[in-house]
């Protein structure tokens, strides 16, 4: 018989390494930028798109559909005692570190890299309702001129300029994002999507872009970007969403642009809504078109609403919380205070208080 420390040895070697990760790099964000992000993430994203970005259906998804036998077959058999309670416990410790440390190894340490906001050197102040004003006025105006009423979406097309307009941004921001084979792809069992009420989702796993292919035309181009940018080390919601829009915003496509402003006056309206007295004003600029865009969409995620979604909504909660997001789902919408600053530093909107 093994003693026991020979049985733990195996399940430390695995976890102390992460451990001693999660330790160095949320302590110095600079070491996990340079070091981690722009280095070992660059060369660990290539290898696995490269593995697994070339199949056309979900490896992730295969995966977690095999697990589900595997686990009823596991419990049978402690049931049945071919294996020993305490070796299907081991078992079970094992698997659930190798999948702690792959996550954290392969992708999870993005968390702790230095806010996007350092690096372009944003202003982190809190944003003003004058700002606020000016950053959905804009965007007001050019989603009026810019409604598009969606036909034959050619997703081919969406996520080969996305890929271009990137690079673009890339230049732009001067910052350096990995390359890798980005192919966006569709779940068999899309229905997972629809009840947990989520548009994309990245696999850190398989390093995999998932898109739902129940999205509406409208939403597919910003909600595609957003995707791409995760599997590129962006890990922060809101850094994705800042990503996404001025991806979308760089092209010349109607269907990109439009995405981008429909996605962002959304946001802005609901920050106005609570921030400013003045919010009918500007709720009452949106064209009836985009009304009704308003509507479609939220009435094809209504319909998926229930206790699946709510469950899985303060999971993601709790798991961004856990991983250094303090504000959890909220920020989701921090990009708006993002894309403000970055505007003032373009010269897009004038900030009278001096913040850059």
């Amino acid at each position: 018989m093994k003693h026991p420390l020979k049985k733990i040895k195996p399940v430390a070697v695995i976890v102390a390494p992460t451990v001693v990760g999660l330790l160095v790099f949320s302590t110095w964000p600079l070491v996990t930028e340079k070091i981690y992000s722009e280095f070992f993430y660059v060369g660990i994203t290539r290898v696995m798109t490269w593995c697994f970005g070339w199949i056309p259906f979900s490896v992730s998804e295969i995966v977690i559909i095999l697990l589900v036998p595997t686990i009823f077959i596991w419990i049978v058999l402690i049931v049945l005692r071919k294996i020993r309670f305490v070796k299907a416990i081991y078992i079970l410790v094992l698997s659930i570190s190798v999948l702690f440390s792959w996550f954290y190894f392969s992708w999870g340490f993005n968390y702790l890299r230095q806010p996007m906001s350092t690096r372009l050197q944003l202003s982190q102040a809190v944003v003003d309702t004058a700002l606020v004003k000016q950053a959905l006025q804009g965007e007001l105006t050019e989603a009026n001129e810019s409604f598009l009423v969606y036909e034959n979406l050619d997703e081919e097309k969406i996520d080969q300029e996305i890929e271009r307009c990137y690079r673009v941004v890339e230049k732009q921001l001067g910052i350096s994002l990995p390359g890798g084979i980005r192919r966006p792809k569709h779940m068999f069992i899309h229905a997972i999507l629809n009840k947990t009420m989520t548009s994309g989702v990245f696999s850190p796993f398989f390093h995999e872009v998932h898109v739902n292919m129940e999205l509406l035309p409208i939403e597919y181009p910003f909600v595609l970007a957003h995707e791409k940018a995760h599997q590129m080390g962006i890990a922060n919601e809101a850094e994705a969403n800042f990503l996404a829009y001025l991806v979308c915003m760089a092209s010349p496509m109607p269907e990109l642009r439009y995405s981008a402003h429909f996605s962002q006056v959304r946001k802005l309206l609901n920050r106005a809504y609570s921030s400013i007295t003045d919010y009918g004003f500007y709720r009452r600029q949106v064209r009836a078109e985009i009304n009704a865009d308003f509507t479609r969409v939220q009435e094809h995620w209504l319909k998926h609403a229930g206790v699946v979604a709510d469950f899985s909504h303060k999971a993601y909660d709790q798991y961004l919380r856990a991983n250094r997001i303090k504000e959890g789902v909220k920020n989701y919408a921090g990009d708006i205070d993002m894309l403000i600053w970055w505007k003032v530093r373009s010269g897009e909107l004038v900030d009278v208080t001096g913040n850059k």
